[in-house]
């Protein structure tokens, strides 16, 4: 989320300090202010060639947190992602274009809004909506059996704080979709968590919460891998097993693993601690589970420095994963040198709607991009910059 108004570190913003969220307040407008932008943004210094994004967002708008479905035998692609719809106001909803593949390449269509913050302010998600991911199976729900979930971040706060993972349903991917009415992964109850506060009419909590949904179907129909942030009293990626076959009756949660970090790291070549806003996908060949992560923040000088510089891919063992033990084998690092942009950051892995390879040969990334400022720019150019770009890298052979 921005993943801005709540004003919002960015989807890619979570389990951070607190000071790194009031750095982003100072830097965004109140939800609904429009400013016009006269500044054109300055690209790094000794950038290389830039890759073109998928599409142009309108002036004063943002494109990014992607989710990429291939269907039709490759010869159409569902893009889900976080925007603004009305220019210079930063509240995200979730938005789809749909890609059709010609001789020349993808042609895609006109943006269309899928969802919604809540219209009541008692709702949960009533300030954002951001991160979505759509899986395929079968959920039953107000007596009907749906084709598809929807999860989503969703908030009622400001601050990028109060941040929970909640689900919808639609029987196309165009929608409509239809949301489940509570958070299925919550807040924390932990008595530091509460409210500190308020911004713009809405609340402020302590923690940022949980979000960034990420996840893979494991039986075709109600069941799912899914993975999630959190940042809260305890930071990291966790994933639980998630039964959503009879949502008349609930969710079913497994207790949550950790996400392991072995063999993940830095540019540098320091080990991280743990990995952050991931995105996931099987590859029923190899029987491999591969992810995007979020590279460490502030790796310059220039801003926004609470944006990722890079994304890593990597991948494991599906069954190690699952069991939250193995060795992640970095497949690749995308950052400047690769695209041009000098923020890499919110990616995801293009596959099908069970969550598998679009692809066995090679993987195709989503990206979101941005630029990058000496100092912060004026009217809060910076957060026009953001785009999505696609990414074809070839799969290498195991080891």
């Amino acid at each position: 989320m921005i993943r801005g108004g709540q004003m919002r570190c960015l989807r890619g913003r979570p389990p951070l300090p607190a000071l790194l969220c009031l750095t982003a307040i100072l830097c965004l407008p109140p939800a609904g202010l429009s400013r016009q932008s006269g500044q054109t943004p300055s690209p790094h210094p000794d950038a290389v060639p830039r890759m073109e994004p998928a599409f142009y967002p309108r002036e004063r708008t943002y494109a990014y947190a992607p989710s990429l479905l291939e269907e039709e035998g490759g010869k159409r692609r569902y893009l889900f992602y976080c925007a603004n719809r009305e220019p210079g106001s930063v509240t995200d909803y979730l938005c789809l274009r749909i890609g059709t593949r010609t001789r020349s390449g993808w042609q895609w269509g006109e943006e269309r809004a899928i969802l919604a913050p809540g219209e009541a302010k008692t709702d949960w998600d009533s300030r954002h909506v951001c991160d979505p991911e759509a899986l395929a199976g079968r959920f039953r729900y107000q007596g009907r059996t749906w084709r598809y979930a929807l999860f989503y971040l969703g908030c009622d706060a400001e601050s990028s704080t109060h941040n929970q993972v909640g689900v919808a349903f639609a029987n196309r991917l165009e929608g409509p979709w239809r949301k489940y009415p509570e958070p299925i992964i919550r807040y924390t109850t932990h008595p530091e968590g509460g409210r500190i506060g308020e911004a713009h009419g809405f609340p402020v909590y302590r923690y940022w919460g949980v979000g960034q949904p990420a996840a893979v179907s494991l039986d075709g129909a109600g069941k799912a891998l899914l993975c999630y942030t959190r940042g809260e009293e305890t930071h990291g990626q966790e994933m639980v097993t998630a039964d959503l076959s009879d949502m008349d009756a609930g969710p079913r949660l497994s207790p949550p693993i950790r996400v392991p970090a072995a063999g993940l790291t830095t540019v540098g070549g320091k080990p991280i601690a743990y990995p952050r806003n991931i995105s996931l996908a099987f590859s029923p060949s190899r029987k491999r589970l591969y992810i995007t992560r979020e590279g460490e923040l502030h790796t310059d000088t220039r801003f926004p420095g609470f944006i990722s510089s890079y994304v890593q891919v990597a991948e494991m063992a599906a069954e190690d994963l699952r069991a939250g033990r193995g060795v992640w084998r970095v497949v690749a690092t995308i950052g400047r040198e690769t695209t041009g942009w000098s923020r890499n950051h919110n990616a995801a892995l293009g596959r099908d709607a069970r969550g598998r390879l679009a692809q066995e040969d090679r993987l195709t990334l989503a990206l979101s991009v941005a630029d990058s400022f000496e100092t912060p720019p004026p009217d809060f150019a910076w957060l026009w910059t953001y785009r999505i770009l696609l990414y074809d890298l070839p799969i290498p052979p195991a080891k």
